[in-house]
């Protein structure tokens, strides 16, 4: 497969199933450099998903639920907002780290790649999960709440 075609293929597969995509970029050490950019996108949109989420959007459901005091109030607390942050700005800086032992090395080694898969699993769930929550939760509640 020339090139071009494997780094289309490989982007393709980025949007559509990502863990087919890493496999692929880990068996290429031409894609070596690619992990820590996708690491720093990853942890840049969820830094910026939680950090909006957290002290922006919940203070004011939380004030929206008192107001009219509804029992209903988010599961989403700070806590584990500023943990999901924490977890991202932890793949921003790791990416730096990692860029430099790519510079270095010329490759990822092993053990770094399974730190790599853990993190990026944990993106691929928590984007899976939050979709589905989003989606499931307002249905349920509209569902099986009583009239």
């Amino acid at each position: 497969m020339d090139i071009a075609k494997k780094h289309f293929l490989v982007v393709a597969l980025l949007w559509i199933f990502a863990p087919m995509a890493w496999v692929l970029m880990w068996q290429d050490k031409r894609y070596h450099t690619w992990f820590p950019t996708l690491l720093w996108i990853n942890g840049i949109i969820f830094t910026i998903v939680f950090t909006t989420q957290a002290f922006l959007i919940l203070p004011k459901l939380t004030y929206f639920y008192a107001k009219y005091n509804i029992h209903s109030l988010p599961r989403f607390n700070n806590a584990i907002a500023i943990f999901l942050i924490i977890f991202a700005v932890f793949q921003i800086i790791f990416g730096f780290h990692l860029k430099k032992k790519i510079q270095k090395k010329g490759k990822i080694l092993d053990h770094y790649m399974g730190i790599i898969f853990v993190i990026l699993s944990l993106d691929f769930l928590l984007g899976i999960l939050t979709g589905l929550l989003s989606l499931l939760l307002p249905v349920n509640k509209m569902t099986f709440s009583p009239r």
